[in-house]
């Protein structure tokens, strides 16, 4: 009897594993993602990303059509992120940001609600496993 319920323990688990593996997303989806923004991209647009490891498989699809800019600082600087931003936001008139939010350096979402506080909000759009994609106009 041990054996058998046992058995049927394991069974219920790989079962349960099965649904959940099933039902999350398992690559994020980085040609869509690429392609919207590439589309829509003008001179003087640049992409940031949070976490900054997303711009390499974003670049890939990119194939630099947009310029790209690593990361922004999270979590947030201390001196300000209007500050600390300046130098890589220069030269360029609207901001593309690719943020996974709720990821564990920005679970409350700051990064979002600071630039929502210093540039106004042009277009959000969702993205399977890999969450938002942001446009910011930057020059006022």
């Amino acid at each position: 009897r041990v054996r058998w319920g046992l058995v049927v323990l394991l069974a219920l688990t790989q079962i349960v594993g099965v649904f959940i593996n099933v039902r999350e997303a398992q690559n994020p989806d980085w040609r869509s993602t690429a392609a919207y923004v590439v589309e829509r991209a003008e001179p003087g647009d640049v992409v940031m990303f949070s976490p900054g490891w997303n711009v390499k498989p974003f670049d890939y699809y990119a194939q630099g059509a947009v310029d790209v800019y690593g990361d922004v600082p999270v979590p947030l600087p201390e001196e300000g992120l209007e500050e600390v931003l300046a130098e890589p936001l220069a030269g360029h008139r609207r901001l593309w940001l690719i943020h996974e939010p709720g990821h564990y350096s920005d679970p409350e979402g700051l990064l979002e609600q600071e630039l929502d506080s210093l540039y106004s909000r042009l277009d959000v759009r969702e993205y399977r496993g890999l969450g938002r994609v942001i446009l910011y106009q930057i020059v006022r």
